[in-house]
């Protein structure tokens, strides 16, 4: 059986998740506490610069890096079904 027990949001939110089994009793049991904070005005520039722009940003420059060293990419190889028997 499983039990989702929470309260109204307010400064606070507490989320309780607990699983007991006819059998083996209590299972699982596991419980999130998240506080509100309050809103940046500088949140849009901290999200703009965050990691996921970042990361993007890191893939496409090696890939540039890859390109001006002229490396070649090798592909996958083909299923099984598909190869050519000689």
């Amino acid at each position: 059986m499983w039990r989702l027990k929470t309260h109204t949001p307010g400064s606070t939110l507490r989320l309780s998740v607990a699983v007991h089994h006819p059998d083996h009793g209590a299972f699982f049991d596991a419980v999130l506490t998240l506080r509100r904070v309050p809103r940046l005005s500088c949140s849009r520039q901290r999200w703009l610069l965050g990691r996921p722009h970042r990361v993007a940003l890191w893939i496409y420059w090696q890939a540039v890096v890859l390109l001006w060293k002229v490396r070649t990419c090798a592909s996958r190889p083909l299923p099984a079904w598909l190869r050519v028997r000689v």
